[in-house]
């Protein structure tokens, strides 16, 4: 799934905190049935579940999909802020104050601004790509689960933010179909990594789909 840039997450925030920012989903969203469950079990009790792992696994679109599931349990909007394109940690506040449309002509330093306008509300803010920013995005967080006792925080990021309070989730990729599915096509079809797989592969190749006469090529490759 293509990242939102800054830009646009900038833009799409919204004064009041009314319904959210969530991108859509372009694609299916295949698997990972066991690990939303256990975001889920994991929000109900901590305010701050941050999702860790290899690039590439998945992590973003964990939290979005649970962002989506849970929309209707946050009056004030789901909201994401994605630090994908943001190299300075000084930034990190301002871009979520934007995302969350939080304006102010006051003097005071933008994360108690943020602490104080959120202090009321009860919305669920998703921090995608925190690992090159993780002080930063740990402090502020901090700093707003503390403010604001209904707001709900995911985060993704290549390691745990380490504050009090935090639940981890570690994704691990999905796994590769086993020996037999080089010749059970069946075995090889029942595999969520090859469902990801195939669905990847027709947009790129339309038509394309695993059948016998590729099955043993696929089961293959991913091993």
């Amino acid at each position: 799934m293509a990242r939102m840039t800054w830009r646009e997450v900038r833009v799409s925030g919204a004064a009041g905190l009314q319904n959210g920012n969530m991108p859509g989903e372009m694609t299916t969203f295949v698997g990972r049935r066991t690990e939303l469950s256990e975001m889920r079990r994991l929000l109900e009790s901590s305010r701050l579940v941050t999702v860790t792992g290899m690039g590439g696994f998945g992590k973003a679109r964990l939290a979005l999909r649970l962002a989506g599931d849970l929309s209707r349990r946050f009056p004030d909007g789901t909201w994401l802020a994605d630090f994908s394109l943001v190299n300075a940690p000084g930034v990190v506040a301002y871009l979520v104050a934007d995302v969350l449309g939080l304006r102010d002509q006051t003097a005071r330093r933008r994360a108690d601004l943020q602490a104080a306008q959120v202090a009321g509300k009860h919305l669920l803010l998703v921090l995608d790509t925190c690992e090159h920013l993780v002080d930063a995005c740990a402090a502020l967080a901090e700093k707003l689960l503390r403010a604001a006792p209904q707001l709900r925080i995911v985060a993704t990021s290549r390691q745990p933010f380490g504050i009090s309070g935090e639940h981890v989730l570690a994704v691990q990729p999905l796994a590769a179909p086993g020996p037999e599915a080089s010749t059970d096509l069946a075995s090889l079809l029942r595999s969520e990594a090859v469902t990801l797989f195939a669905e990847c592969a027709s947009a790129a190749v339309p038509g394309f789909a695993v059948g016998a006469d590729n099955a043993a090529d696929v089961a293959t490759l991913w091993r």
